[in-house]
């Protein structure tokens, strides 16, 4: 047996054809397997605690400061982890909450929309 960590731009798509994944099963895997990291700056105290609960609900992540659970400050600095999936998946649950997460829905459709290019 043998382990090799991939590196994050490997083309996704093309490494499941070569291991002979279904082609139904090579565009859920991919969306798996393109992980976002996303800095949010300014984020309503609210918001980030919504937005916390709801990447945890879908299995992604948000990183945000000690207090922001007490609200102990009205804004707050935050890092989105999801993949493409969690991050369409969010960014649909986001557009009916308060405290500007709508708007933040639409940038996070934005940025799930965006495909890497083929080649650089």
């Amino acid at each position: 047996m043998n382990v090799k960590k991939l590196s994050n731009d490997v083309d996704t798509r093309t490494l499941l054809k070569q291991l002979g994944v279904d082609g139904g099963g090579i565009e859920i895997l991919a969306s798996k397997m393109q992980v976002h990291i996303i800095y949010i700056s300014d984020l309503h105290v609210g918001a980030a605690n919504i937005l916390k609960q709801d990447a945890l609900s879908i299995g992604a992540d948000l990183a945000v400061p000690r207090g922001t659970v007490i609200a102990s400050i009205k804004k707050v600095d935050a890092i989105l982890i999801a993949n493409q999936r969690q991050l369409q998946t969010l960014s649909r649950k986001e557009l009916a909450q308060p405290f500007g997460l709508k708007e933040l829905a639409h940038k996070l459709k934005d940025i799930s929309q965006t495909t890497k290019p083929k080649k650089t």
